[in-house]
């Protein structure tokens, strides 16, 4: 498979942020981080699997490719399929270096004044 993209970001804790990265929700919880890997199947470049590696484990599994959020019905949105029949999680891909996570209703989540719900491409060659 070939990598779309590397993306990395340190959200608030949220219940969605909770069941994506596997963490236990705490109501310590300051802030969770995260690596999101991409990758396409290199022949057609359709969506392929993904690897989520959080601060206490990892996932890995299929996304796809939708249209539309609870704002604009163009809006391309990449979702993670997650295990045991829970609703995927989705992100709003912004450009193409960035991607915003998404309420279950498809809405942008909105930050506080220390971080954000936005993960931004990584280069992984970097020192």
């Amino acid at each position: 498979a070939a990598v779309l993209g590397v993306f990395e970001g340190r959200t608030p804790c949220h219940a969605v942020v909770f069941e994506l990265t596997q963490t236990a929700p705490s109501a310590e919880c300051f802030k969770i981080k995260f690596r999101l890997t991409l990758y396409r199947d290199p022949g057609t470049g359709e969506p392929s699997s993904y690897f989520l590696l959080g601060t206490r484990g990892f996932r890995a599994g299929t996304w796809a490719i939708v249209q539309g959020s609870a704002s604009d019905p163009d809006a391309v949105v990449y979702q993670l399929q997650l295990d045991n029949g829970q609703q995927p999680v989705s992100f709003l891909l912004a450009d193409e270096n960035h991607l915003y996570l998404l309420d279950r209703q498809l809405n942008v989540l909105v930050g506080n004044a220390l971080f954000s719900y936005t993960v931004s491409r990584v280069e992984l060659d970097r020192p």
